[in-house]
């Protein structure tokens, strides 16, 4: 899956190396590069959210702000309106973007 994170029109860059830690060590959901490709790997299966990803990150997100960044804050996945963004289940090939209006 891929995320994109867009603040006042212009595409801000995910991180690389979100949940992997300094001895190389992964968490389940990690970013590798600045592509905003989310990798999951795990040995069972289980649903995982894009809460789970915020908290990995550190990043705190509600209907009015994303982290430090507020105004109009929204998630749509594969071009719908996600009502719930840290219930939302991450799926192998989602489009995810997060949109955030500070103005």
């Amino acid at each position: 899956m891929r995320l994109r994170i867009i603040v006042d029109g212009a595409e801000v860059r995910v991180p690389a190396g979100i949940g992997i830690l300094p001895d190389g060590r992964m968490r389940v959901i990690h970013t590798h590069d600045e592509t905003g490709v989310i990798h999951i790997e795990s040995p069972k299966y289980m649903e995982l959210t894009f809460g789970d990803f915020l908290k990995i990150w550190g990043k705190s997100l509600n209907s009015t702000c994303f982290d430090d960044l507020c105004g109009e804050v929204w998630l749509s996945a594969n071009g719908g309106y996600v009502a719930d963004p840290h219930g939302y289940v991450l799926r192998d090939g989602d489009e995810l973007v997060l949109t955030v209006f500070t103005r």
